[in-house]
C-alpha cells in the first residue's frame, strides 16, 4: 500500500485516505476551521478588552484577558503554520510525508503549557497586589 513504510503513513491509509492530495485537503480543512475558531474565541476577549471600562474589569480580570487574547493569538499563529505547510507541500508527494503536519498541534501543546504556567505566575502577582 503506497505510504505504508512509517506509522502516519498507515494511519493514513487506515482511514481511507490514499493520496497526497486528500490529506492536504483534509488538513486545510481543519486548519481553517482551527483558525476561524480560535479567531473567534480571540475575538470575544477583544470585545471584552475594548468594553473593559463599561464591564468595569478590575487589574486581575485586564490581566486575564490580555493573557487569553495572547493565547487565542498563539493558538491562531500554530494553524495558520499548519495551514502554510499543508500548502507549501505538493499534492504528489508520497502520503508518509505528510505526517510531521500534525506537529504544528503537538508544539502548540508544551507552547500553551508553558504559556499557561507564565500567566498563573504572574497572575498570582496581581491577585497579591489588589485584593479584593
Amino acid at each position: 500500500m503506497a505510504g505504508s513504510d512509517s506509522p502516519e503513513g498507515e494511519i493514513f491509509s487506515w482511514v481511507g485516505l490514499t493520496s497526497g492530495l486528500q490529506i492536504q485537503g483534509l488538513f486545510l480543512i481543519y486548519d481553517l476551521g482551527f483558525v476561524a475558531l480560535s479567531g473567534i474565541i480571540l475575538g470575544c476577549y477583544v470585545h471584552a478588552f475594548r468594553l473593559r471600562e463599561a464591564l468595569q474589569l478590575d487589574a486581575v480580570e485586564l490581566y486575564d484577558t490580555r493573557s487569553k487574547m495572547t493565547q487565542w493569538s498563539v493558538m491562531i499563529g500554530g494553524g495558520t503554520a499548519s495551514c502554510v505547510r499543508a500548502l507549501l507541500i505538493p499534492g504528489d508527494h508520497p502520503i508518509a510525508e505528510f505526517g510531521f503536519l500534525g506537529w504544528a498541534y503537538r508544539s502548540l501543546s508544551f507552547l500553551m503549557l508553558w504559556l499557561g504556567i507564565r500567566a498563573n505566575r504572574e497572575r498570582k502577582k496581581f491577585l497579591y497586589a489588589n485584593p479584593k
